[in-house]
């Protein structure tokens, strides 16, 4: 055994090295053990990747893609800025909370923290420089909040861990909502905290007319994810089905009502929507590969059994688990993180008491974390590149922003209510 799994890890880890990608590093992986070792045959090897290709949720994926795709295109960024900064701006240090509230309000849409900086971060990074702001501030607090995405439904890692745990997609989205306006809500006190120390700018009030146009503007916008949490608490469909109507309704809203996106342009998103889908399916197909090698191994038993020897009470044990991930998380994206690392450990901690919502949301929120943390860190990287400030400045501001997501990450371990507590609605 310890030859065949220093061959697996062997294998994916030079192909890191080479900078492939990471599916394609999985992949050659996986590949040269079938070949080297007579337990995966060629046609198992084809077998579990067809297999890891046959869950319904996977339709969501592409589909939520798609929707984020067509709202982007469809000028939906710019009547969420607008309506957050009618709303925020006029605080001190507005802009920072500005950011802060449309990463909430467009993390309500896309479910893609990289959608949310692109989008977002474009618009309101050189904003907040213009007006003074400390350009690696302004990085900070793009890329802090740009996770908020991966909480509040759709979630696209909440579809990854329901796609790998036995668990539903709709209570796992009602449970993501709590800890995603948590999340909004800490990083506002932080920003506010920092805003008042420095003497931020503050803006002017631009009255009621001002406040009522933005909210016309950005109703139709709004009104998705209402329905959304709506339709999933009441049982009426499926996340799957939902995500396709929802689809339907961005057509409607960006084309015949608003009459933002062309019929060239919702091409060009549906072609983006594609590949951006194709990504991650190949993951996921090879992924679900890796794992059965992975059993076949024992390797997901023997660490979920060193775990369970520790002898430890369950919230000890999440706690332990979410450490972990934290830190794996450092150079492990978070796709990889909840299709590789968090499987193998949910069994352990549901057998330990844990319930799985919980175990969800823990995992998701603490594989999170590593998009802002080098050195893989997506990002900050971003963030620091729209900026223009150097990755250690960007650093330096981003720690009370990470110190506050590290305390909401141990109330979600310790108060289970904040992670379950709307996930049994539907």
């Amino acid at each position: 055994m310890i030859w065949q799994t220093a061959v697996l890890l062997g294998v994916f880890v030079l192909g890191l090295a080479m900078r492939l990608p990471v599916f394609l590093s999985l992949a050659m992986a996986t590949v040269i053990y079938s070949l080297a070792f007579p337990a995966m045959t060629p046609l198992v090897l084809v077998q579990v990747l067809n297999r890891g290709l046959e869950s319904s949720a996977l339709s969501a994926v592409a589909l939520f893609y798609l929707l984020g795709a067509i709202m982007n295109a469809g000028g939906i960024t710019t009547r969420l800025l607008t309506l957050a900064n009618a709303l925020l701006a006029p605080m001190r240090g507005g802009l920072a909370q500005v950011n802060i509230g449309a990463s909430l309000l467009f993390g309500g849409i896309t479910g893609s923290a990289l959608a949310d900086v692109a989008a977002i971060g474009s618009t309101v990074v050189p904003a907040m420089k213009q007006q003074g702001y400390e350009p690696a501030y302004a990085a900070a607090v793009t890329a802090a909040s740009a996770p908020i995405a991966l909480l509040i439904p759709p979630s696209l890692p909440m579809v990854l861990f329901a796609l790998f745990n036995d668990v539903s997609l709709e209570d796992l989205f009602l449970a993501g909502l709590l800890p995603g306006l948590l999340m909004a809500a800490y990083l506002f006190i932080v920003a506010t905290v920092i805003a008042r120390r420095r003497g931020h700018p503050q803006g002017t009030w631009q009255g009621r007319r001002h406040l009522g146009q933005a909210i016309r503007g950005a109703s139709g916008a709004l009104l998705l994810p209402v329905m959304l949490v709506t339709a999933l608490a009441q049982g009426m469909a499926t996340a799957t089905e939902l995500a396709a109507l929802a689809v339907v309704y961005a057509v409607l809203l960006c084309v015949v009502v608003h009459r933002d996106l062309t019929l060239t342009e919702l091409g060009r998103a549906l072609l983006s929507a594609s590949e951006d889908a194709a990504r991650i399916l190949s993951i996921i197909a090879v992924s679900g590969a890796a794992l059965w090698v992975m059993g076949s191994l024992g390797l997901d038993r023997s660490i979920a059994q060193g775990l369970a020897n520790l002898d430890i009470e369950k919230t000890r044990l999440l706690a332990l688990v979410a450490a972990l991930l934290v830190v794996s998380g450092t150079f492990v994206g978070v796709g990889l993180q909840l299709m590789l690392i968090v499987p193998p450990l949910t069994p352990m901690l549901v057998d330990a008491g844990v319930p799985i919502l919980q175990v969800g949301i823990v995992a998701v929120f603490a594989s999170a974390l590593g998009l802002i943390t080098p050195p893989i860190g997506v990002l900050l990287f971003m963030c620091a590149s729209q900026s223009g400030a150097p990755i250690g400045a960007v650093l330096r501001e981003l720690l009370p922003f990470m110190a506050a997501l590290l305390l909401l990450l141990i109330a979600l371990v310790l108060f289970e209510p904040l992670s379950t507590g709307l996930g049994w609605l539907s």
